[in-house]
């Protein structure tokens, strides 16, 4: 009788994981890759020491270690997220979801299974089997110690969506293309320098052709050097209070009329406007 009502414990407790697995709100995958880790064994009694120059050099290998995954497990939200109705169909049909960024990730992962690493984290781009949209994950791939060595029956892999977060930077980033486009397209000479070291970080076409520098000669002055020298020390009086000025003052700001020397030694009266802004984690000005 106490057999039993032990046996009936650890059923209902192997229920409860498995529900708890099966209802788990991210994608969970549990691979077998023993047929992999002995292949890579194989490798390494062959002689080979460097994994990932002999796998750049062999693509097909790559391949033929990808179709000895075992997909043992996967909840409802992994199935669901890449297409397939079962475990079966998604071992047999594993390849497809696969996009080459995914396939590099791959690299990565045998790379761990070389090292007897027991955690990986790395994102990748799947393609769903019913013709949705790339889905970017971030994976978070482990494997348990048994005995102090890696249980490659269980590898687990937990998927994280970060497609939104991709997105938000694809569009971050084309914004700050037009941005920049607009900046170096604009007919006004314009400027961009450190308000801390004063050094210039970013020119424009207008600017390059109306002083005479160059871009890299730009980027190795300061704003110092564009200005004759008792126009220096009125500048540097300015930027001191420029940085004491609190933040609502210091967003656009008419400067005034400033003497500005080109390479040529000309001297221009330049009417000055100036914008605070953020550019590589710097405070900086738009001049």
């Amino acid at each position: 009788r106490l057999v039993d009502q032990r046996t009936r414990e650890l059923r209902e407790s192997e229920q409860r994981q498995r529900e708890i697995f099966d209802l788990a709100p991210t994608p969970i995958v549990v691979e077998d890759v023993r047929a992999i880790a002995q292949r890579l064994a194989d490798l390494r009694l062959a002689g080979v020491t460097d994994l990932r120059a002999h796998l750049a050099s062999r693509p097909e290998l790559v391949e033929d270690l990808f179709r000895l995954k075992h997909v043992v497990a996967a909840n409802r939200r992994a199935l669901q997220t890449a297409g397939f109705s079962t475990v079966e169909e998604m071992e047999r049909r594993l390849r497809e979801i696969m996009t080459p960024q995914a396939l590099t990730g791959f690299v990565e992962e045998l790379l761990a299974i070389w090292e007897e690493r027991a955690q990986l984290a790395l994102a990748k781009v799947y393609r769903p089997v019913n013709g949705g949209r790339d889905i970017h994950m971030l994976v978070n791939w482990s494997v348990e110690r048994v005995g102090g060595t890696p249980d490659y029956r269980r590898v687990q892999l937990v998927f994280t969506d970060i497609s939104e977060i991709k997105a938000a930077e694809r569009a971050l980033e084309e914004s700050e293309e037009r941005y920049r486009n607009l900046f170096e397209t604009t007919p006004n000479p314009m400027y961009i320098f450190d308000v801390e070291t004063l050094r210039i970080v970013m020119v424009n076409a207008a600017a390059v052709q109306r002083y005479g520098y160059t871009r890299e000669e730009f980027v190795r002055m300061t704003v110092l050097d564009l200005r004759p020298s008792d126009e220096a020390t009125r500048l540097r009086r300015a930027m001191d209070d420029y940085r004491q000025s609190p933040p609502a003052n210091t967003g656009s700001h008419a400067a005034g009329l400033w003497r500005h020397r080109c390479k040529d030694g000309t001297i221009l009266i330049v009417e000055v406007y100036t914008h605070t802004l953020v550019l590589n984690g710097r405070e900086c000005v738009l001049s």
